[in-house]
């Protein structure tokens, strides 16, 4: 998600890969693009200072609900991630310290629990 704060300081840790164009449309589907969610191209700064540029997917505001909780899975995925990738332990506590919901479509659920990280 992209959510600008208009301060220069603020940053995002996150992963960058590269697809190929023919896997765009998976994607675009997995992200809900179209279905409360947009794209933009942002620039990327590296840990390296390099500049890329990338495609961020962003929630209409008309979706955005504070008060909403991800699924405990779906956590799961984004805290594992953040550790296979070397984020500051900061950042792994700041995503550990979020609560969660079990997902409701508990077939989904199960699926989901059953890859591993």
């Amino acid at each position: 998600m992209c959510n600008n704060t208009g301060n220069v300081d603020d940053l995002v840790w996150g992963v960058v890969f590269e697809l190929e164009a023919s896997q765009k449309p998976n994607l675009d589907s997995a992200e809900g693009l179209g279905y409360g969610y947009f794209e933009k191209a942002v620039t990327v700064e590296t840990c390296s200072g390099s500049k890329i540029t990338a495609v961020a997917y962003y929630a209409d505001d008309a979706y955005k609900d504070a008060g909403l909780k991800p699924y405990c899975w779906y956590l799961r995925f984004v805290i594992e991630g953040a550790k296979q990738h070397g984020f500051p332990e900061e950042h792994v506590a700041s995503l550990e310290a979020v609560g969660c919901i079990e997902d409701p479509d508990v077939p989904r659920g199960s699926k989901e629990r059953a890859i591993q990280c």
